[in-house]
């Protein structure tokens, strides 16, 4: 619902500000201008999740996250599998090895939210209630 708009100094650009209802972009994000440029190769989890659901909505020949939706027993191996060696590395404190087990099993678990429709803004908001819960005695 647009609440107002303005145009810039020249004209000829309309900035509308909203009441958002829901996501504005097919990629499941709250709006199409999400990805920055100029910075670190890096991306966000919620950038990684989005890629995720892209493929979940619109499936490719021989995508292994595709592969990943089909098959539970797989995915669930997976996280198995990077969950332990996400410890061993830890167990070894071998920094670079906990970083690149981390993210192999970061990935596994955005797969997994993805199938069971879980969003990250539930993740969010369990973890908001969990860190601002009233403290006991």
């Amino acid at each position: 619902m647009v609440e107002n708009f303005c145009t810039d100094c020249d004209g000829d650009t309309v900035l509308f500000r909203v009441k958002q209802i829901g996501n504005a972009c097919h990629t499941g994000n709250r709006t199409c201008f999400f990805r920055t440029y100029g910075r670190e190769e890096y991306i966000s989890v919620d950038e990684l999740f989005s890629v995720v659901l892209d493929r979940k909505r619109k499936p490719r020949i021989g995508s292994y996250t595709n592969e990943l939706l089909r098959n539970e027993e797989k995915l669930l191996g997976k996280i198995r599998e990077e969950s332990d060696e996400l410890i061993e590395a830890a167990e070894l404190k071998d920094k670079d090895e906990v970083v690149w087990e981390a993210c192999d099993l970061l990935y596994h678990m955005l797969v997994l939210l993805a199938k069971e429709d879980v969003s990250l803004k539930e993740i969010y908001a369990e973890l908001g209630r969990r860190f601002y819960k009233p403290k006991q005695g």
